[in-house]
């Protein structure tokens, strides 16, 4: 069974782009996932991140656990690499500089009120 092949079968059926995937899974481009393809074997945290995003009970079931287990862990996979790593970091650091200023907008606004 050709995983790389399934993964790619999976976003096909998702209606989604791979540019959407990858904003998904916080790949700083496409060429990770067109990697993914030509792999026949990825790995447990691979498979994993693709089957949360694309929720796929295929993708699931060939990384060997079950959805249920996956689903009790909200957070993100451990990084397998200090890219990914970086990536994960870079992504919620936007987040936080997002929130501060709409927390600033929100006093401002409250103040001139």
């Amino acid at each position: 069974m050709h995983q790389g092949k399934i993964i790619q079968k999976e976003i096909a059926n998702s209606g989604k782009t791979i540019d959407e995937i990858a904003k998904l899974l916080h790949y700083k481009s496409r060429s990770t996932i067109y990697d993914h393809f030509k792999k026949e074997i990825l790995s447990e945290k691979v498979l994993l991140r693709y089957a949360k995003v694309l929720k796929s009970a295929d993708i699931y079931s060939i990384s060997g656990v079950s959805q249920q287990k996956v689903e009790i862990h909200n957070g993100l996979a451990k990084p397998s690499s200090i890219d990914e790593a970086v990536e994960q970091r870079d992504y919620y650091y936007k987040l936080y500089l997002e929130s501060l200023e709409k927390i600033r907008l929100l006093k401002r606004q409250i103040e001139e009120s």
